[in-house]
Order: structure tokens, then C-alpha cells, then sequence
């Protein structure tokens, strides 16, 4: 059977992109929430397995019948904070694989923080990027994100960093996925209390 090739080009874009990340939201992750969006067919606005294409995310794949699901606004500013998603085919076996490394700054190592920082290690999550160009990014769509790596910082002078850097990884057979304006409403409306380092 023949696979689908791509179905269009692509031109130079205007010089109006800007890279980084305002915001970082998360959500715990619940198994099978969203449905399989290569197969289910009710996830037919999301993914077109006809053309291969993927759309948008709506609140209802990401909340369930749940519209009152809490969400974890973490405040962003630091240039450290990226996100890579790599694709890996295999010929032989016949897959392709997405993996995404998530990494943020959080600068301050005050205790509620790092509790909650302790309490993400032992969970998963769906993680939504809000980047300064205006999109939603959802990382973690079908088997969520793992906080791998913590590592807290004290510094050795007056002026160094001090705070947290964490590292989450994902392993997805899509890439990341666009949430609707729909969900970014609702993701807003679910905002949690947030701390303020002093």
C-alpha cells in the first residue's frame, strides 16, 4: 500500500516570527483521554488520516466532560527555556516516533516551588506552550510528559543563577498538536491559584 506524499509547498515566510515561550500550562494527564488520532474517527477534526494532516486540539480532547479541570500557569522569561521534538522513522520495523525535550528555567529555589516541583517527578502531565508568536502547543497528547530530570541551583557568587532547571520528555507517534481558540478559553477559565516567590 502506498503511503501519502506531502500536498503542498512552502514559501519564505515574512519577517514576523519571533521565537520563546510567555507561559507554560499543565494538566494532569489522564490515560486515553484523547482518543487515538491516528485510528478513532470521532478525532476526525484533529487528525485527517486521508491527507495526514493535523488540526486543532478542542477542549473536550484535552478536559474531557470536565470543564472545571484544574490548570498550573507557570510564568516564563528565561531564554533557557526550549522545546525539541525530533521524528525518528525505522524502515525495518515500519514506524516513525516523535520525542520531545522540554526544558525550563524557573529562577528562585523558594519552598513551595520546589515542592511542586517534587510533587511534577511523580507524575504525568499534558503541557501546553504558549509561545510569543501567539500559539497553544500541546506536548504529550497521547501518553503525556515525564519530568526526567530536576536539577536546583545555588550558585557559588552573589550574581549567579540560582533556581530550578527541569527536563521533560515525551515519546509520541504524532508530533504536537494546536490547541482551538475554543480550549484556550477554556484552559484559561481552569487557572489554579499560582505562587508568588518572594
Amino acid at each position: 500500500m502506498g503511503c501519502n506524499y506531502i500536498k503542498k509547498g512552502r514559501k519564505i515566510p515574512c519577517n514576523t516570527g519571533v521565537g520563546g515561550y510567555k507561559n507554560v500550562f499543565f494538566v494532569e494527564y489522564v490515560s486515553g483521554l484523547i482518543p487515538n488520532l491516528l485510528t478513532d474517527s470521532s478525532a476526525s477534526d484533529i487528525y485527517s488520516a486521508t491527507a495526514l494532516e493535523f488540526g486543532d486540539v478542542s477542549a473536550s480532547f484535552l478536559f474531557g466532560e470536565s470543564t472545571t479541570k484544574e490548570v498550573y500557569q507557570y510564568e516564563l522569561k528565561n531564554t533557557g527555556d526550549t522545546y525539541d521534538e525530533t521524528s525518528e522513522t525505522d524502515e525495518n520495523i515500519g514506524n516513525t516516533i516523535y520525542t520531545g525535550e522540554l526544558k525550563l528555567v524557573l529562577p528562585k529555589l523558594d519552598k513551595e516551588s520546589i515542592n511542586q516541583v517534587r510533587l511534577l517527578t511523580y507524575s504525568k502531565s499534558f503541557i501546553i506552550l504558549e509561545t510569543y508568536s501567539g500559539y497553544f502547543l500541546l506536548i504529550g497528547a497521547e501518553n503525556g510528559a515525564i519530568l526526567s530530570q530536576s536539577v536546583k541551583k545555588l550558585g557559588g557568587a552573589m550574581k549567579d543563577f540560582q533556581g530550578v532547571e527541569l527536563n521533560f520528555k515525551t515519546e509520541e507517534r504524532i508530533p504536537f498538536v494546536y490547541l482551538k481558540d475554543s480550549a484556550v478559553a477554556t484552559l484559561k477559565l481552569n487557572i489554579a491559584d499560582s505562587i508568588q516567590p518572594i
